[in-house]
Formats: structure tokens, sequence, C-alpha cells
């Protein structure tokens, strides 16, 4: 090792590929790394202004997100909760059914008797 070399800080054995070649990427990390410690104040500094200058520029941005009206008016869902406030208006519901008999009627007497029972009491009259 060189004094030059041990006044930077670099390693006499620096990693090598499998060739025994310097890998580029390992130096080109190794200097980033020395410039970082070399100039660390200045590298302080800017990442002080930076974090200033984000706040500024997306300091309003919360007022222009929107929070909701991403349900896709086409979806299954969708169609289940207008046709529950058109028939019901029962507001948000909080279990939905989706109920599929092959080759019927979910209405028809056979899949009616096929469908399992609630349990008794269920649901709980509020007269």
């Amino acid at each position: 090792m060189t004094a030059r070399q041990a006044r930077r800080g670099v390693a006499h054995d620096r990693p090598s590929g499998p060739d025994g070649q310097k890998t580029q990427g390992v130096l080109t990390f190794a200097a980033l790394g020395r410039l970082v410690v070399r100039r660390r104040k200045l590298v302080l500094a800017l990442t002080g202004v930076f974090l200033i200058l984000a706040a500024v520029v997306g300091g309003g941005i919360f007022e222009r997100l929107k929070s909701g009206g991403f349900l896709d008016p086409n979806a299954e869902s969708a169609e289940a909760e207008e046709l529950l406030d058109d028939q019901f208006a029962a507001g948000q519901p909080d279990l939905v059914l989706l109920v599929e008999v092959d080759g019927g009627d979910v209405d028809a007497p056979e899949a009616v008797a096929a469908a399992p029972t609630a349990p008794s009491g269920w649901p709980p009259r509020t007269t």
C-alpha cells in the first residue's frame, strides 16, 4: 500500500471478481463512500435543504389526494350494493352472500330445501 492510499483510506486488497479483476461496481460504491465521508458536512447540509424543499413542494399534496371513489361501478359488489339500497334501503351491509345454483333458480324449491338453515333465533328480532 502506498502512502497516498493510506491517507485516502484505500485498502490494498480491494474486492475482485471471479477472474481476479477489480469489480467496477465495488469500486464505484467505495468511491462514493469515500466522497460522503470526506464531504459529510456538505452531504448533511444538502440533505437538510432537500428535506425542507420537499416539505414546501409536497406540503399541499394531501389536499389534492382522494380518499375514496375507486370502486368499479360494474363490479358485482357495486351492483349488489345498489340492489340492496334500492330494494331494502338497508345502508351498508355487514354480510353479503352470493348464491349460485347449478342449472336453476335460487328461489326454486329444490335450492331452498338444499340450503343450510340459520341457527335458531337468527336473525335476532327487534320489535
